[in-house]
């Protein structure tokens, strides 16, 4: 069981936490049920803004604050498969109401060739059905090299579908040391109502947003790490990766000019970590 609050200077959330392990068959079977409630407060600077309200405009904002809740759920099996082997198996469904909006993205209304003309605030559905499924493999290879496989599939009803393959594979070449390279691959698909513009004087659609994280994405992840454990059984490990993300940088909801130009620019960067883990009992040990 564990609690948790989080507190920005626009932002308040409060959420508790439930995991119930089970194990069975001679501890080779363990059963997982989790349940995760939230609660959040969402205070913009500068006011709630309007859904479809005009940046500057008279009517822009509404208020100073709305709220939301969500409800994570979790059922899951392992299963040692043989002296070498193990699977897991995860389903993990989410529910989200309420203030879904992001008070800070904006999108262009233009004309028919594409010109801003004006910028309102986006919508969002005012609620949120999610579905992850999960299937994760380990294999120990030689004496204590293991390598892990992990495939994820994510659905929800604004229209995301996303697949996950990531990909370690640990070699202990050293009783004290060992190498452990990662590779990882997300896809995702555009949401329903994603918009890069939209055109002025038609009426606008039910939802509509230009944030890049509901477009269609690719994503690509690889690097290393490097552990040693150290005297007193502390462990130093340092992690160099590298990520790439890429879209569609001429979707087809552009329009006119828009269409000229790169609306997704691609997306590079550099993870450099140093990690020291340790046991204070066995760190002050004579």
């Amino acid at each position: 069981m564990g609690a948790e609050v989080a507190k920005e200077h626009d932002f308040l959330s409060a959420g508790a936490n439930f995991t119930l392990n089970h194990d069975l068959n001679q501890k080779n079977t363990t059963l997982s049920f989790g349940l995760s409630p939230e609660y959040d407060i969402v205070t913009p600077n500068g006011g709630l803004p309007l859904a479809y309200g005009t940046q500057h405009g008279p009517n822009e904002f509404e208020g100073r604050h709305k709220d939301k809740y969500l409800v994570g759920g979790l059922l899951g099996l392992t299963q040692v498969i043989n002296r070498r082997m193990l699977m897991q198996w995860n389903y993990s469904p989410t529910y989200e109401n309420g203030y879904l909006n992001d008070p800070y993205k904006l999108l262009s209304l233009v004309n028919a060739q594409g010109d801003p003309l004006s910028a309102i605030h986006e919508k969002r559905p005012g609620s949120r059905l999610e579905h992850s499924f999960y299937w994760l493999t380990r294999y120990n290879f030689r004496e204590h090299d293991v390598f892990s496989l992990g495939l994820r599939y994510f659905n929800d009803n604004w229209g995301i579908r996303s697949q996950t393959i990531d990909f370690t594979y640990r070699w202990q070449y050293h009783e004290r040391r060992f190498l452990e390279p990662h590779v990882r691959y997300y896809h995702q698909t555009a949401a329903d109502f994603f918009q890069v513009g939209l055109l002025n004087g038609p009426p606008l659609p039910n939802f509509a947003s230009a944030d890049y994280r509901l477009n269609a994405i690719d994503g690509v992840t690889f690097g290393v790490r490097l552990g040693w454990t150290l005297r007193n059984e502390s462990e130093l490990i340092l992690r160099a990766e590298y990520y790439t993300q890429t879209g569609e940088d001429r979707p087809n909801s552009a329009i006119g000019a828009q269409k000229a130009f790169d609306l997704f620019p691609t997306l590079q960067a550099t993870i450099l970590q140093i990690e020291y883990k340790f046991e204070p009992a066995k760190l002050w040990k004579k």
